[in-house]
């Protein structure tokens, strides 16, 4: 055998380099029994490969199972139902505020035309007012 050979595929199986068909080759060397003594830790290396497929575990596992703390379908239901719950309030707090819109905007226009009636009034006043002034000036007009 071409020691020499063989181990420069070992250094190109340590590397990671060696294609499969290398390996099998490495591995059919060292199932031999004369190796050399500087190789030997290879031999138990490819052997235990070969143990490692051979060997299997027979006992049968058991999960424990844990139930969660509470179900994610109540949580998502309750979640649901405390949104629509929420909608609805936030609804009636807007019809609220839109019906005491309405109302100052009613209020408002209905103080703005008494506003505008009263300026009416003031305006006869002035009227007045000028007339009681020019009478005034007539009447205790010195003679």
């Amino acid at each position: 055998m071409d020691w020499d050979k063989i181990e420069k595929l070992l250094e190109k199986y340590e590397n990671a380099a060696t294609t499969l068909a290398e390996e099998q080759l490495l591995k059919s060397v060292f199932e031999k029994e004369k190796i050399p003594i500087h190789l030997q830790s290879y031999k138990m290396l490819f052997n235990a490969y070969t143990a490692f497929k051979v060997e299997s575990f027979k006992k049968e596992i058991k999960l424990k199972i844990d139930k969660p703390l509470f179900n994610w379908k109540y949580l998502s239901i309750a979640a649901s139902i405390l949104i629509l719950f929420s909608i609805g309030i936030g609804y009636q707090q807007y019809e609220k505020r839109q019906k005491a819109k309405a109302a100052f905007l009613e209020t408002k226009k209905a103080l703005d035309m008494l506003s505008h009636h009263m300026n009416k009034g003031n305006l006869a006043f002035v009227q007045l007012k000028e007339y009681q002034y020019t009478t005034d000036k007539i009447f205790n007009s010195p003679k």
